[in-house]
């Protein structure tokens, strides 16, 4: 065989196994999480983490994807099995029992950088995570947030569950006379001369 037709097979070898490689990527399946409902049967309650997100410098309020990492596979070693929304409400509606040492994963906020930093780390620990979506990020403008579009994405992947954090979530809440304000999902709202009771507490979040 000549130099030429050698160099010409060897191309299309590299061709070929970068075609293959490819076909690979697309069509693998995805790894699916740990998450078998019919083993199930402890009804000793779970346990819940929240992450307000996941950027690429831990600031206090955010971790990286590798302190995430860190996190949910020290939480797979100890035992725990992630559950969902869903899961959770059955459980305390009295419907269904959970898994032993069953775990809420809740990513809130509806944001992109969580999204695309915890997806891997989540497939790595065979864990199931809810992204805690409220409503008007959908449509503000910029990239930071999950579009209509995006959310279509997550429902379709194993790893991930949507739920919503209502509508206002983001907007500050008046909690006192001075002008003073808090979080719109755990604090009272100031109404003229008093806080809202109870009941108007829980109207307002059902309605919102």
């Amino acid at each position: 065989m000549s130099l030429r037709k050698l160099f010409v097979w060897v191309q299309w070898a590299v061709v070929a196994g970068l075609a293959v490689f490819v076909l690979y990527v697309v069509f693998r399946p995805e790894a699916q999480p740990d998450y078998d409902p019919t083993r199930w049967n402890s009804w000793q309650g779970f346990f819940a983490v929240a992450y307000l997100g996941v950027s690429d410098k831990e600031d206090g309020q955010h971790v990286t994807a590798e302190r995430l990492a860190g996190h949910l596979q020290a939480l797979r070693a100890a035992g725990y099995r992630s559950i969902t929304p869903d899961d959770a409400a059955a459980f305390l509606e009295g419907r269904a029992p959970l898994p032993d040492q069953a775990l809420l994963v809740l990513f809130e906020g509806g944001r992109k950088d969580s999204f695309l930093r915890a997806t891997t780390e989540l497939r790595n620990a065979g864990f199931i995570a809810a992204m805690c979506v409220p409503t008007e990020t959908t449509s503000r403008w910029g990239a930071c947030y999950l579009k209509k579009d995006d959310l279509e994405k997550v429902a379709g992947l194993a790893h991930w569950r949507l739920c919503s954090m209502g509508h206002d979530t983001f907007q500050p809440l008046p909690v006192d006379a001075k002008g003073g304000t808090g979080h719109f999902l755990t604090q009272r709202r100031w109404q003229r001369d008093r806080l809202e009771n109870d009941s108007e507490f829980q109207h307002r979040i059902e309605n919102d």
